[in-house]
């Protein structure tokens, strides 16, 4: 009707514990729905030092 879309966002910023080290490392994910509508998507995890986007979605930042 108006010539774009709107879709859903989700992200996540994970402080994580540098090896054995006292500082924390902050990583962030922003993660675009696929679809132009439906639900809201589930929030990205943090899995073996990675961090990820749930399904059916795309990985907009950090690029």
């Amino acid at each position: 009707m108006f010539g774009f879309e709107i879709r859903w966002y989700v992200g996540a910023v994970f402080a994580v514990r540098m090896n054995g080290d006292k500082q924390l490392k902050m990583i962030s994910i922003v993660c675009r729905n696929k679809e132009s509508y439906g639900r809201v998507p589930s929030q990205p995890e943090y899995i073996n030092s990675v961090a990820k986007c749930p399904p059916n979605t795309t990985q907009v930042l950090p690029i």
